[in-house]
């Protein structure tokens, strides 16, 4: 017995390229509608599955055959993937989603760079400003996260698991949204082969800075950034944003697709500032070549205590390869809002006129 899934999302395309992502069938205790056969396989998945250990503490959270066939792989709430012959009735085998080691970022993304130092300085560390926010360096994430109840950037990780044939070679990848990290894992590869973190916040919340700042008396910063509140440092430092997009083509014309990830990263302004909003710190073009079935970065220097020397060339030749494909920030992926109310438009805070970057705009 084969299985064919017919939900299908289209929600990437271009002049120059396009792809799919299909949706996976959801665990929600039948509220989501489905097929018979659907009903069926989920059934078969859920009795295998009850027959290991991690069904013991974990649920699963998703399931889908890629399309068609008998293997079905399972997303549990623990962030592991397992995958089961519902016609054998047997598990075929479980991998942990742990951190892809060559994922890179800019060193200011995440907790503002000003405050690291003092964090650091607190529990007894060094104390070592960081003068170059703009640097690539590899990310030093230490788990992959769910949040159930936290609304992430365009609701993509409302539905976490999908599916797609992300390099064109006729096999579809599975692609994960875990809160605002988009996972690729392979199952011919059996690991995951590509991660980008695309959306990235220090900021307080209006409601949290009215909480913590009464009157704003004291406040320099527009916006103002969460971790400097940390009852270690009481700081008033700018809030930061930072945010990615991925393209994919085959860029350097070696046959075979290629990723490039377009990084922007953000600073708020300050009141004394009449222009409202935020300012652009820096912009960073990173490639990746896929070898072996796995993407894998490209620089021309390696990474020294996880951080790589700046390449001006290199970074123009990638926004050249862009600019060449006709591909604007617009263009990239995500692009597209799945929050209610919000469907289909453009993520609202990756194209915020607020970030007074034009960029964002196109």
């Amino acid at each position: 017995m084969k299985i064919l899934l017919h939900i299908t999302l289209f929600i990437f395309s271009t002049s120059v390229f396009s792809f799919e992502l299909f949706k996976s069938v959801p665990f929600d205790y039948g509220k989501s509608p489905r097929t018979n056969e659907e009903k069926i396989a989920s059934g078969i998945v859920y009795q295998v599955m009850s027959g290991q250990s991690v069904n013991d503490e974990n649920s699963i959270i998703e399931t889908t055959n890629l399309g068609i066939g008998n293997t079905w792989y399972n997303l549990y709430d623990d962030l592991s993937m397992h995958s089961v012959d519902i016609h054998q009735k047997v598990l075929l085998g479980n991998w942990p989603l742990t951190p892809w080691p060559s994922t890179v970022r800019m060193k200011g993304e995440g907790i503002h760079w000003g405050v690291r130092p003092y964090l650091k300085a607190e529990s007894g560390g060094g104390y070592q400003p960081i003068e170059d926010p703009e640097i690539m360096a590899l990310d030093t994430t230490t788990e992959y996260k769910l949040s159930p109840f936290i609304q992430t950037t365009g609701c993509l990780a409302s539905q976490p698991l999908r599916f797609g044939d992300i390099d064109d070679n006729g096999s579809n990848e599975l692609v994960l949204f875990l809160d605002n990290d988009l996972v690729i894992f392979s199952p011919n590869q059996q690991k995951i082969v590509f991660t980008m973190s695309f959306s990235e916040r220090d900021e307080l919340s209006a409601s949290e800075l009215k909480n913590w700042f009464v009157g704003r008396e004291g406040v320099t910063a527009q916006y103002i950034a969460k971790s400097g509140t940390d009852i270690r440092i009481n700081a008033r430092f700018p809030a930061t944003r930072s945010y990615a997009k991925i393209f994919i083509d085959d860029f350097d014309n070696d046959s075979k697709k290629d990723i490039v990830v377009w990084r922007k990263l953000y600073e708020s302004n300050l009141e004394t500032n009449s222009v409202l909003g935020f300012s652009k710190v820096s912009d960073l073009f990173v490639h990746y070549s896929l070898i072996d079935g796995e993407y894998q970065l490209q620089t021309n220097n390696p990474a020294v205590d996880g951080e790589f020397s700046a390449d001006p060339a290199q970074q123009a030749q990638i926004q050249s390869w862009l600019t060449a494909k006709n591909q604007t920030w617009q263009s990239g992926f995500p692009s597209k809002s799945e929050c209610a109310g919000q469907e289909g438009q453009l993520i609202p805070e990756m194209h915020d006129p607020l970030l007074n970057d034009p960029d964002v705009l196109k």
